[in-house]
């Protein structure tokens, strides 16, 4: 309990020091840079399917599934038929599965078996894509059919399974998710598909070069996965000895390739009176906050030699990543660092200062410089990370036609909390 409280003690005080909005404008005080800080190639991303049914629409994310969660290994009891004019005739069965980009994490640390999420839909920004193939992968095996020749006989196979993978724009909760614009699709057909005891198979289904470009952030994108062993002229069908896999060991999943994986929006160094510094910083990818690795956040402060300063007063980071709050996952990750450079005897000078973070799934690595000075007489300045003077605060950590305290006691206590939580939920 007591390291509860000294640790909200600390939040409540660099909460205060975070980014705040303008008392004039009502606008936020730090607009974004226009530099990604970016600097790599186009990039692979894996979107995972988690599938935890086949009745309804499941979320992807860069999330892998969690290896507590059993394999789902299911399929329906009768088969699917569908005729010209006449999708799902009475007593036929779903041969398909829509899943959704979601801008939020898949929450596995549960006693129930299926996982929670919120489902909610989007991108952060525009997601651009490279022209590159866009595939999928997806697990599928026979499931054991008795029948009668001459004793019985476990069947366990399918012939000639069609699976089709079609990426749309779209995402609306109810909306027709077959009425977007096609960005790329594709088919491949398995000769022989055998039952689990010979292992589920996996089938790689290559939908070619993406026929958009740009994937807009309002209209985000969704992948329709199709399963059928007869296609003539409209009339579709599949027998009932199909099984869906999926798991740490059968990952169904898409996997395309991007150009912008990871932005740092800016980076801040605010003086605070004139014996400390608050580093400001915040971070986002096309998918959601989620996706920023903060194991992997790393802050770099360099002298005019160049040489490492190794401050021993910092306190933080303080990280407000609001990856579990409805509606707040398009939001930046923000952090900040305060050090107390009169107290470290930090000379005067300029400095360089460096941020670096990487996406979710490591394969991107961001970072932004920013530099500041501290004059003869102690006081420091800050130039942003585009290179603009940063407007300092006063020792109370008020800004120019601010309260003193900047936000109300109450609003800077919440704030502190939720900076908390967040972090105790990355531990």
């Amino acid at each position: 309990m007591r390291n509860i409280v000294i640790a909200w003690l600390a939040g409540l005080a660099l909460v205060a020091a975070l980014p705040t909005g303008s008392a004039q404008s009502g606008t936020p005080e730090y607009a974004e840079d226009d530099e990604s800080g970016y600097a790599g190639g186009p990039i692979e991303v894996t979107m995972y399917h988690h599938v935890y049914n086949l009745l309804d629409k499941v979320p992807m994310n860069t999330q892998a599934m969690d290896p507590a969660v059993p394999d789902l290994g299911q399929g329906f009891l009768g088969p699917h038929l569908s005729l010209p004019g006449l999708e799902n005739p009475p007593g036929s069965t779903r041969n398909f599965l829509y899943m959704y980009n979601s801008p939020g994490p898949v929450h596995y640390n549960t006693s129930l078996r299926e996982p929670r999420f919120h489902p909610e839909r989007g991108l952060a920004e525009d997601l651009r894509l490279a022209s590159a193939p866009i595939k999928v992968y997806w697990f599928m095996s026979a499931d054991a059919l008795e029948t009668e020749v001459e004793g019985p006989v476990q069947a366990g196979v399918i012939p000639q399974l069609h699976v089709r993978a079609t990426l749309r724009l779209g995402d609306d909760i109810g909306g027709d998710l077959d009425a977007g614009q096609l960005v790329a699709q594709g088919e491949t057909v398995i000769d022989l598909v055998t039952q689990p005891a010979a292992g589920p198979t996996e089938i790689e289904i290559d939908l070619g070069t993406p026929q958009i470009a740009v994937l807009p952030a309002d209209e985000s994108f969704n992948l329709k996965v199709e399963w059928f062993q007869v296609d003539d002229g409209g009339v579709e069908f599949t027998d009932r000895q199909w099984n869906v896999h999926t798991g740490t060991e059968f990952p169904n999943r898409l996997v395309m390739t991007i150009e912008n994986p990871l932005r740092v929006n800016y980076v801040h160094p605010q003086p605070i009176g004139d014996r400390r510094l608050a580093f400001h910083t915040a971070f986002v990818t096309p998918f959601g906050n989620y996706d920023v690795d903060l194991t992997k956040l790393t802050i770099e402060i360099r002298d005019a030699e160049g040489n490492v300063v190794s401050p021993k007063t910092f306190q933080g980071p303080i990280i407000v990543q609001k990856s579990w709050i409805h509606n707040h996952h398009f939001e930046p990750v923000l952090s900040t660092w305060v050090w107390d450079y009169r107290t470290d005897n930090a000379p005067p000078g300029d400095y360089t200062l460096t941020i670096t973070a990487a996406n979710y799934q490591g394969t991107a690595v961001a970072t932004k410089f920013a530099r500041f000075a501290i004059a003869p007489e102690g006081r420091a300045t800050g130039f942003s990370s585009s290179g603009e003077e940063i407007a300092a605060l006063d020792d109370r950590g008020s800004g120019p036609n601010e309260s003193p305290l900047g936000l109300a006691p109450l609003v800077v206590g919440l704030g502190a909390a939720i900076a908390l939580a967040t972090l105790r939920r990355r531990t």
